[in-house]
């Protein structure tokens, strides 16, 4: 971002808004040529505009690096911005918008080493991926008249400007509520005006436990009915995801200030349209600098903020004056299941972290030019990316995010935000799959049983009955057609938390093919009754068909029951092999893989591997001096014996059948044979004539892991 402004604009003692960078308003704002330079060469944008200083506290002649506000009149040329500032889901007109920068933690006003630049934007960026509107904003190098000035963060504005954008209607039906510190940290209504909010106030004050009280703001009939009569005043679910994300980022400034005592609301918007299609207050982050220092930090409340009258009344407050409600913890705790349980949840530490790194990886070498302008603005030597920014980094990846969700957890449970049920557990959380995918639902709790839904309905009902048309769980559900489902586990009269997902069900462009690998007691390779499954082994794809598992080559574990499956390969042929587990010996398939070929739509099943543990079979040759079938005491073992398995039962040992030599004792064995049955031979040798057994050989029946020992042959000398 350029900046092209005569040096008195900013400078000078009398009328530069720099030099005079605590005063604010429109006589403050002065003309300036603003220019986007996109470093891919993509198209940025050059518009001549105003500008002031933007920030609170910051404003203090000792900061020498301000924020600006940037304002679009046609009085310095187009009246708006026509340019997707924000991306291509953003708004893509502006009247104004913000370039901040990094005051607390900062390295240009205050000289912290806990500067991040990234604590507020994490925060916008939080409150979005729950699918909640928020402030929008990237990451800029500033120039200023061609002087570098350091690293900015565009930010929207949530004004009623931005609200028609994003909610539709005109400007002027909006209020819009934010705190001014210049009215002693009280709300105003810098859009529209305070009359719904003191009705809202004065609701929560007078306490929202009962549900005609919880409905009302909802502008509902006690039964949850839309009333129209009422106003809508509040969207639950909007405050709900604003507060838990306030709550898990420890956000000491907002919504209630911990710095005034926690007696005054800071740092929020509140956005209502005012009109018969409000869907009531939505609330917004704003300058959530305050935040990821403390992992045990508890911002959850209660803090006194609020109760005082509607100018201190604040999105926390309300909040806990909706924990009173049994209705609302149920759906708080809902949303806690969402994002801080489900895998994938925007609060879990892996999203966090990937949500994390996603800007710290857009900053990185971005920091080290603002080092070079301010880092030695407050201390030398001067603070550093590879010294006091990576360490803080670090501390937030290795330490803060591991730790926060349980920690959080445990906050809100204490609070009365949780389930006496676990929700159910989907086999995928949603997204595309193809038509006839097997969506399964488990029941973690070994209680109850698991109810339905697939118009987006709730399976319970608002007071706790069951919802007309929920569907018991019985068994894998087949999909066929796009839909959300809803599940919960009821036990008697208990509801579980809630687990939803939605499928975009597509026409298959994939096949499958699937089976089970199972332990073969009898060594005959079929599956008979009562040979269980084998559960932990892995089955892959041989894709360079060398017999071996290879790194990248796609493999899945078999389950509790030995089933394994390949889901979603594209057609063509396969090789499908098995890790012989340790100390074990396939018995099926007998060229040790499947052959399979993949058809579009075609789920192929009842590919078998059949294991037999190994067994042993062993015994002596002797020197049977007596002629009595026994060994007898002095009675010596007979070295260099072959011992053969007579696979052909034709009495000749056989090219390719296994044989052994006897050891200096006499003894023989056969350690790794499967399952079955053997004709267990010796190769007579002249000289000698056999004493036992007396057919010549012994029949060996063997079971799986088995051992048959003391098969001795007796030979005496002639």
């Amino acid at each position: 971002m350029v900046k092209r402004e005569t040096p008195a604009t900013l400078f000078d003692d009398q009328t530069g808004i720099y030099a005079n960078s605590i005063q604010d308003g429109r006589e403050w704002e002065r003309p300036a040529s603003i220019e986007l330079i996109k470093p891919d060469g993509t198209k940025g944008f050059q518009i001549d505009a105003g500008v002031r200083i933007r920030g609170g506290f910051s404003r203090g002649s000792n900061n020498p690096k301000h924020g600006f506000r940037l304002f679009f009149r046609s009085e310095y040329g187009d009246k708006q911005l026509d340019y997707p500032m924000f991306g291509p889901t953003g708004a893509k007109t502006f009247d104004s918008f913000d370039l901040r920068t990094f005051q607390n933690y900062s390295w240009s006003f205050q000289g912290d080493p806990r500067g991040i630049f990234l604590r507020d934007q994490f925060s916008r960026d939080t409150q979005l991926a729950m699918g909640q509107p928020t402030e929008r904003g990237d990451f800029y190098h500033l120039y200023i008249n061609g002087q570098y000035w350091g690293l900015y963060n565009s930010d929207e504005r949530p004004e009623a400007n931005y609200a028609a954008d994003y909610f539709g209607g005109k400007p002027e039906d909006y209020d819009v509520i934010k705190v001014d510190p210049d009215l002693g940290y009280n709300v105003e209504a810098t859009d529209g005006n305070l009359d719904a909010w003191t009705q809202l106030w004065n609701a929560a004050k007078a306490g929202l436990g009962s549900e005609a009280a919880y409905q009302k703001i909802q502008g509902n009939n006690p039964n949850g009915t839309r009333n129209p009569n009422y106003k809508v005043l509040l969207d639950v679910d909007n405050l709900i995801d604003y507060e838990l994300t306030a709550i898990y980022t420890g956000n000491l400034d907002g919504p209630v200030s911990w710095f005034l005592g926690n007696q005054s609301p800071n740092n929020f918007f509140a956005v209502r349209d005012r009109t018969s299609k409000s869907t009531g207050f939505k609330f917004m982050l704003h300058d959530s600098e305050h935040t990821l220092l403390d992992v045990n930090e508890d911002r959850s409340g209660p803090f006194p903020a609020g109760e005082q009258s509607p100018g201190k009344f604040n999105p926390q407050y309300l909040w806990q004056q909706l924990l009173a409600n049994t209705n609302f913890r149920l759906r708080a705790a809902d949303h806690v299941q969402k994002f801080l349980v489900d895998s994938g949840g925007a609060l879990t530490p892996s999203a966090v972290r990937a949500r994390f790194l996603k800007r710290k990886n857009e900053i990185d070498k971005a920091v080290i030019a603002e080092s070079a302008r301010w880092g030695d603005a407050k201390r030398e030597p001067a603070l550093t990316r590879d010294n006091e920014w990576i360490t803080e980094i670090n501390r937030i990846l290795n330490e803060y995010i591991p730790q926060r969700t349980a920690i959080v957890l445990q906050q809100l449970r204490d609070d009365g935000v949780k389930n006496e049920l676990d929700a159910p557990r989907f086999n995928k959380s949603g997204g595309t799959v193809e038509k006839g995918f097997q969506l399964t639902m488990s029941n973690p709790n070994g209680r109850g049983s698991i109810y339905y839904t697939i118009d987006g309905s709730d399976p319970r009902l608002a007071g706790g009955a069951l919802n007309p048309t929920a569907i018991k769980y019985t068994g894998a559900i087949t999909l066929t057609t796009s839909r959300t489902y809803k599940a919960r586990v009821l036990f008697n009269t208990t509801w579980s938390g809630l687990t939803s997902a939605t499928f975009n069900v597509v026409p298959p462009t994939t096949g499958s093919v699937a089976g089970i690998v199972f332990k073969d007691t009898d060594g005959d390779g079929s599956k008979d009754t009562g040979e269980v499954g084998f559960v932990g082994v892995r089955v892959y794809i041989d894709a360079n068909k060398n017999g071996i598992f290879d790194s990248g080559e796609k493999s899945v574990t078999t389950d509790s029951g030995g089933n394994w499956k390949f889901s979603g390969l594209l057609p063509g042929s396969y090789r499908i092999r098995e890790v012989v587990p340790a100390s074990w010996r396939q018995s099926a398939p007998s060229s040790g893989y499947h052959s399979v070929t993949i058809q579009v739509g075609v789920n192929q099943t009842g590919k078998y591997f059949g294991n037999t543990q190994r067994s042993v079979i062993s015994g002596t040759v002797w020197n049977d001096a007596n002629v009595n079938a026994i060994i007898d005491s002095g009675e010596a073992g007979l070295s260099g014996w072959r011992v053969w398995i007579d696979a052909d039962r034709d009495g000749v040992l056989d090219s390719g059948e296994k044989s052994v030599l006897t050891n200096s004792l006499g003894n023989w064995s056969f350690s790794d044979v499967v399952a079955g049955t053997y004709q267990i031979r010796v190769v007579q040798q002249a000289g000698w004539a056999r004493t036992t057994p007396p057919v010549g050989y012994y029949t060996v029946t063997i079971a799986s892991g088995e051992a048959a020992t003391n098969r001795r042959f007796g030979q005496r000398r002639l």
